[in-house]
């Protein structure tokens, strides 16, 4: 059999069997036309056997490895092969799955930029500062949902007009990661956000039912998007803050859900997680901790020194809820503006 007939199957098998993120499949599809492109350079048989054997994705492996690649992107890019190598097991087109027959890199530290609550509100008041007025509103509804929800890319400009509910001040995922459906519930300053954007999308006179519409028939898509996101980090002069990007944005999310007393479990599923060990992975402590231990580490010490609020890993009880100031002006940051007029538009 031959190597693309087995790929076209997998990959099939991915859209419509395993249901993967589209994300995900296209991250995979990616790196195995790498490794196509890869056989091809070495003059590599077209059968599977030839591609798809141990000795040959070790030689892979070695040539990733010089490449300089990190242990964590290596193990990305293996991926692929080895979820490869177990749909040919399982469906009996090998007796043994090579890519399992060398080990791969441990991983190394992850790096997780992150972006501060004042940088937040950096960010949102950008978008006021934005000249046509459609537009701005379009960056401060987009910009609260990202920041107040915490909700994936993806699913943020999937958003239709009909997934808003403005009476109950919700948001619905109906397709979050592995198709899982998950509702969003908007704070004060998101629903005024939001609210607005609403009564200046009614002006144009959308024609479809997208919620970020770019004109009357023209939906935000992932470049759109993205390149409104970049015009309001360059206003907000933060274009070379390595926080500034939606899944930084995400993180933070996470963090000060914790930080102002939210239960782990409740953080896992605003973020649409299927386990408390990925929730943990978002959540980023301050330096405040480590700098106590120079209080502790004193032979002098009388009385212990005030007990700082640490996050909890999984199973372990969540500590009371702490508000500090920086957190309140988060908060208030959208109090200010004034709600639309009843009647002037709005989802529901």
């Amino acid at each position: 059999m031959l190597f693309q007939d087995v790929y076209d199957d997998f990959v099939r098998y991915l859209e419509h069997e395993r249901g993967v993120a589209r994300a995900t499949r296209e991250c995979y599809i990616s790196w195995l036309h790498h490794f196509i492109k890869w056989c091809d350079g070495e003059k590599i048989g077209d059968t599977f056997s030839e591609r798809f054997n141990a000795p040959l994705l070790r030689r892979y492996l070695y040539y990733q490895n010089e490449r300089g690649l990190r242990p964590r992107t290596v193990r990305g890019v293996f991926a692929p092969l080895r979820a490869l190598g177990v749909f040919a097991l399982d469906h009996k087109l090998v007796t043994e799955d090579s890519s399992r027959a060398f080990r791969l890199p441990k991983y190394d530290a992850a790096e997780r930029p992150q972006i501060a609550d004042a940088d937040l509100l950096t960010l949102l008041a950008a978008c006021e500062r934005i000249a046509d007025r459609r537009r701005s509103a379009l960056a401060r509804a987009m910009m609260s949902v990202l920041i107040y929800t915490g909700v994936r890319f993806a699913e943020f400009i999937a958003f239709k007009f009909t997934d808003l509910d403005l009476k109950a001040r919700t948001l619905v995922v109906r397709h979050g990661k592995g198709e899982k459906a998950r509702t969003l519930h908007l704070c004060d300053e998101c629903y005024i956000a939001v609210s607005e954007w609403i009564v200046e999308r009614s002006k144009i006179g959308a024609k479809t039912d997208w919620l970020w519409q770019y004109d009357t028939r023209r939906r935000m898509g992932e470049y759109g998007t993205r390149q409104l996101i970049q015009d309001i980090v360059f206003i907000a002069g933060l274009q070379d803050h390595p926080g500034a990007k939606p899944h930084s944005i995400r993180h933070a999310f996470a963090t000060r859900l914790l930080r102002n007393g939210a239960d782990l479990t409740a953080i896992s599923a605003s973020l649409g997680h299927q386990g408390l060990g990925t929730t943990w992975t978002y959540l980023h402590s301050t330096s405040e901790p480590t700098k106590s231990m120079q209080q502790f580490a004193s032979l002098q010490l009388q009385e212990p020194p005030p007990q700082l609020s640490t996050p909890k890993p999984p199973g372990q009880a969540a500590k009371t809820p702490r508000v500090d100031a920086e957190s309140g002006r988060l908060r208030d940051h959208m109090m200010r503006r004034r709600l639309p007029a009843a009647g002037s538009g709005g989802a529901k």
